[in-house]
């Protein structure tokens, strides 16, 4: 697999109907000391070969629609992507499960100011191996990494303070252990998830 070392997404516009405005967003994809800007990242990702590993970084505002168009561009593409949305400046609420059965998605990092995780948000992500909670999720939806068979490092920043079906839960303090409680329909927060 070829690795890129990154593909900036600044996201300065979200046009009204939350597409990607090729007009107003700067997209540079950069590999080493080259920089190339691109004028979506839809092409960005359509230069890179296929089977390419590329850190995505997103920047600026971002809405549902917006993330949903970005899973839907990640999907179609033939690389697998490791999203970072921790420099998002502005996040709204996402609704359904835009990154559900994205086999393209590597890794996700999570805006700071996220709030809850979606039911089966990432379910059959078969190639996602890496995610980190943020202390400031409170709520992870049923079979939110169910069938994430490659998910093998689950984080929580804040791992205590967690309930199960109104009962305290295990220890959460392991990112090595974690992935076996959430990805298997015997797990013990597969179909319950978790809430504060």
């Amino acid at each position: 697999m070829r690795r890129y070392s990154r593909l900036a997404i600044v996201l300065s516009h979200v046009s009204s109907e939350g597409a990607l405005s090729s007009e107003n967003d700067v997209v540079q994809l950069t590999n080493g000391n080259t920089t190339v800007e691109v004028s979506d990242f839809e092409n960005a990702l359509r230069m890179l070969p296929p089977g390419s590993e590329v850190a995505v970084v997103a920047q600026g505002t971002v809405g549902n629609k917006t993330v949903h168009n970005i899973s839907r561009i990640i999907r179609e593409s033939n690389v697998f992507v490791t999203l970072d949305l921790s420099a998002v400046t502005e996040f709204s609420r996402v609704v359904e499960s835009p990154f559900q059965n994205n086999g393209q998605l590597l890794a996700i990092h999570f805006p700071n100011n996220l709030l809850s995780i979606n039911p089966r948000a990432f379910a059959g992500c078969k190639a996602l191996s890496s995610v980190i909670i943020p202390s400031t999720v409170t709520c992870i939806g049923a079979q939110a990494f169910a069938g994430c068979l490659q998910l093998h490092h689950l984080e929580f920043k804040n791992p205590s303070g967690w309930k199960c079906e109104g009962k305290a839960v295990e220890d959460l303090t392991s990112p090595f252990e974690n992935p076996s409680k959430f990805i298997f329909e015997e797990s013990s927060f597969y179909s319950s998830g978790l809430t504060k």
